[in-house]
């Protein structure tokens, strides 16, 4: 794992562009997700194509982590979400992972060491939610060993996962969200892999314990 401050994350920027070697050797440096909180002021991070940037002041200096310390040697860039508290979650495919039968990470020190979340291990995880105003209570999307899509939920702030809230054969998770007015109400899109093709929208009202399906045809 390689890191390093920046005194501008334009200059580090134009560094890479000039052909300096850093994170996954993409060449062409580019955001891929920002990351700020209400507070402190000043505090961001960011997933980009050459790495994870962390901020305390406003993007004043960077701390940069190679996106090499989750995915090892893999030529791709992983997904990514942080937490209220600051925590930077990352989801991987299956394999491609430092440990190939984890597909989510977590770091709580900007980059410095990277944990496994072992409940979801040889588990799919394509995203999470965190609850508004609740630090603890957290939704993962994904796919299980057989395939199946499944929402899960933790109650430790994404330490650990309990059992599926909801589960859909043949169907493919791939985005879920809280509703900003109401923290009860969960959204979660899915998509049908087999024929014929669907689009589904899962609406939970009660935190993720019931779901209704709200299909759409393609048009």
């Amino acid at each position: 794992m390689r890191r390093r401050r920046a005194p501008r994350i334009l200059a580090f920027c134009a560094l890479l562009a000039a052909g300096v070697a850093f994170a996954n050797g993409t060449a062409q440096p580019d955001s891929v997700s920002f990351f700020a909180d209400a507070s402190p002021a000043g505090d961001f991070a960011m997933n980009t194509s050459f790495g994870f940037l962390f901020s305390e002041d406003g993007g004043a200096t960077c701390e940069w982590t190679c996106h090499e310390a989750v995915i090892g040697t893999a030529p791709f860039t992983p997904g990514a979400v942080r937490a209220p508290n600051g925590a930077l979650y990352v989801t991987t495919p299956l394999v491609l992972g430092t440990d190939p039968s984890l597909t989510l990470y977590r770091t709580t020190d900007r980059g410095c060491t990277w944990v496994g979340n072992e409940s979801l291990r040889s588990r799919t995880v394509r995203s999470l939610a965190f609850r508004p105003g609740d630090d603890a209570t957290v939704v993962a999307i994904g796919t299980s060993r057989s395939g199946v899509g499944v929402v899960w939920r933790s109650s430790d702030g994404g330490v650990s996962f309990g059992s599926p809230r909801l589960e859909v054969p043949e169907h493919v998770f791939t985005t879920v969200h809280y509703a900003p007015s109401d923290p009860q109400r969960l959204y979660v899109a899915a998509l049908k892999q087999t024929l014929p093709q669907e689009a589904v929208l899962y609406r939970s009202d009660d935190g993720g314990d019931g779901w209704t399906a709200l299909p759409f045809a393609f048009v």
